[in-house]
């Protein structure tokens, strides 16, 4: 699902991709400067084949210092140490 809205004389549009597993916050997005709306349109056609095909590029995900260390804990430490670590 994608809208599109002009701001001054340039076109931007905002797609929603589906949501972060880790965060559950919607992932979204946004790209502008576009001359016309068919324009942003085809950007906005291009960005969704590429999300669907595996190969999207994400802006990093703005996460909190403690869900970063769960996620290492969970994804590292548990296995690559040994219980009595």
């Amino acid at each position: 699902m994608a809208y599109f809205r002009q701001r001054g004389d340039k076109w931007s549009f905002t797609e929603d991709v589906g949501k972060d597993p880790v965060t559950n916050e919607r992932k979204q997005i946004t790209r502008s400067g576009f001359k016309s709306r068919e324009e942003a349109k085809e950007a906005c056609d291009l960005e969704e084949a590429q999300y669907k095909s595996g190969n999207a590029e994400f802006e990093p995900n703005k996460i909190t210092i403690e869900t970063f260390f769960k996620m290492l804990l969970d994804t590292y430490t548990k296995q690559n140490l040994a219980l009595t670590t």
